[in-house]
């Protein structure tokens, strides 16, 4: 049971994590701050910054509201 409920949680992260990273990179006005230096995949700190908004309480809605 535990299983199936995890499912549909993990879509829902994957999309509040883009909501995040585009809403971050709308206000710099650049997607390269999320990058690893002269490359264009996103570097695991600014994924750990995200994680731990999220496991201090920011609210969904916070994350991705533009």
């Amino acid at each position: 049971m535990e299983a199936k409920m995890a499912r549909p949680q993990h879509p829902l992260d994957f999309l509040r994590w883009k909501k995040w990273y585009y809403k971050m990179a709308l206000q710099a006005g650049t997607e390269s701050i999320h990058y690893l230096p002269g490359t264009n995949h996103v570097d695991p700190v600014v994924h750990a910054a995200f994680n731990r908004l999220v496991a201090n309480g920011a609210q969904p809605k916070d994350l991705g509201a533009l």
